[in-house]
Order: structure tokens, then sequence, then C-alpha cells
């Protein structure tokens, strides 16, 4: 917001605010994805603990990527 002139904080919240909930919801889509993978079609609380961590595993093993590929893209952009 340091780089926005007063007159257009609205439009940059409004900005800010709508890749916040896209961020977020493709977040859930990632996880849901690799939970039907893993997991199938058997409920959660009738799947195996193991299957659950496996789960966890890959999810925070893609959003690490994804952080670190974001990481890249930021200091790829201040050269």
């Amino acid at each position: 917001m340091a780089c926005v002139e007063k007159e257009e904080y609205s439009l940059a919240n409004s900005v800010l605010s709508t890749m916040r909930t896209v961020g977020q919801s493709s977040s859930m889509a990632v996880v849901t994805v690799v939970v039907g993978v893993v997991l199938g079609s058997s409920a959660l609380d009738q799947s195996e603990p193991a299957k659950l961590v496996e789960t966890m595993h890959i999810s925070f093993a893609i959003f690490f990527c994804l952080c670190v590929l974001g990481i890249f893209l930021s200091l790829k952009r201040k050269e």
C-alpha cells in the first residue's frame, strides 16, 4: 500500500482483498484435490491415520513448492 497514491487506496485495497480471497480458495481447492486423490471416496472419520498424515505431507510439500516459487518470483521482480 506504500506504493499507492492516497486517492487510489480503495482500489488497491479491493484488489488486495480479492487476491487474498482467490489465494484462500485456491488453497482449499488444492487440499480438496489431494484429499480426493489420497483418500478416494472414504469418509475422513473412517480413514486410516496414516493416510491422513500422508495427505498433510503431500499438501505441505505442494504449498512449500508454491512458496519457494513465489519467493523467487518476488526476488526476480526487484531486479
